[in-house]
């Protein structure tokens, strides 16, 4: 069993004078694993494979499908990550492939 350490100040007396208390108490289990979140490339390349959003796809087709990514950041990863996209230059793989002004599809 897992457990973590707990630190707090106790006033024993009730006269403002307070101990540093240290405790080891058992962690909290859960059933479930701690929720990791796909990268958004990935999740796109999802959403065209199972059809969800249309082949070729802009980033409007994908932007409901995806909650919690930053506006500028789903603007960015279809061109990031595409063949001659900043990231793929940067040794990524390329997840998309261009083909039109805005569209793209997965790789």
């Amino acid at each position: 069993m897992k457990s973590s350490t707990v630190i707090y100040f106790v006033d024993r007396l009730g006269r403002g004078e307070h101990d540093l208390i240290m405790e080891r108490q058992p962690t909290q289990s859960s059933n479930h694993e701690p929720k990791t979140r796909k990268a958004l490339a990935d999740q796109i390349v999802d959403l065209a494979r199972k059809g969800r959003i249309p082949t070729p796809f802009g980033v409007d087709d994908f932007r409901n499908f995806v909650p919690g990514f930053a506006e500028s950041h789903m603007i960015t990863v279809l061109a990031n990550y595409e063949e001659n996209g900043d990231m793929v230059r940067r040794g990524r793989t390329a997840r998309f492939v261009r083909v039109g002004e805005g569209l793209y599809k997965p790789a």
